[in-house]
């Protein structure tokens, strides 16, 4: 609530961004052009105009004649063309709130149901509850690294873009530890982002590319050397599998998926490694 004003100000200003790109794209163009290049062109054109005005038949009288003329981009008509993608995601996002909602009310009724059926001697019941308990302790500790690599990326690109002098930096900031939880996809889009926003407030494309790479570093020391580091104390893991987890889970559930992968490969590699049929499994998604 209290970045809602610098949210609806960078809002604003997405039209105005895709006016200013399309205007350097083509500043662009022609400074690379050279003279050689426009004479070829102008020569071409010339010899084409010619040839149109011999083939082309007199226009008869009472004939109005037909230009075609590019409309402007709609921004509500683009809305409404990929309304039915956004309804998925937020159908996506509704779905799993509701499961882990309804996860969270039952409480420890499907803790006891496993424990109960896994018997019935009291070793396999003690061992499903010691599962149970290392799976609990697990994804704790996951989502602890979760949060604090998130505060990393949102304070570190905040403090960066406030000396850059990028606005709405401490929008950035949260918009970069949030997409942060989303492997690979979310810097991506911070980095696309953050470049289209300098750009757009500085008009160079340089100081653009300097704002892009810094969310870059500070993305990449996250994922390369942060989270590693991290996850190396709560998690055996290899990098093949999370990859793998990630490009299936992201298939099946789209960003949401990419964010609950890598606790299901835990869950289920801590239950391969206790199951004495699944233990290849685990020895697969370990290191």
């Amino acid at each position: 609530m209290p970045l809602k004003q610098e949210a609806m100000a960078m809002l604003d200003k997405i039209p105005q961004a895709i006016k200013e790109l399309q205007r350097e794209d083509a500043s662009a163009s022609e400074d690379e052009e050279s003279i050689m290049e426009k004479a070829q062109i102008a020569a071409k054109q010339i010899e084409e105009t010619a040839e149109k005005s011999q083939e082309e038949p007199a226009v008869q009288a009472g004939v109005t004649p037909v230009r075609l003329v590019d409309e402007p981009m709609d921004v509500r008509d683009y809305v409404i063309r990929n309304s039915p993608a956004t309804l998925v995601l937020i159908s996506q996002m509704f779905s799993v709130l509701l499961l882990v909602f309804f996860l969270l009310s039952v409480g420890k009724l499907y803790r006891r149901k496993i424990v109960r059926i896994s018997g019935p001697s009291f070793r396999r019941m003690r061992k499903a509850a010691r599962i149970m308990n290392e799976l609990h302790h697990q994804v704790r500790r996951f989502l602890f690294v979760m949060v604090i690599s998130a505060l990393f990326v949102g304070i570190l690109t905040w403090l960066a873009f406030l000396l850059l002098g990028v606005e709405q930096a401490a929008l950035w900031g949260v918009v970069a530890g949030i997409a942060s939880g989303v492997p690979y996809l979310g810097p991506f889009l911070v980095l696309v982002g953050s470049g289209v926003a300098a750009f757009l407030q500085f008009g160079e494309l340089n100081t653009a590319v300097i704002v892009a790479l810094t969310s870059l570093v500070i993305t990449s020391i996250q994922g390369n050397l942060l989270m590693p580091w991290l996850t190396s104390y709560v998690s055996s893991l290899n990098a093949v599998a999370i990859f793998i987890g990630l490009l299936f889970w992201g298939w099946l559930w789209g960003p949401v998926g990419l964010i609950v992968a890598t606790p299901i490969l835990m869950i289920a590699k801590s239950v391969c490694d206790h199951v004495v049929n699944f233990r290849p499994v685990g020895e697969l998604l370990g290191k």
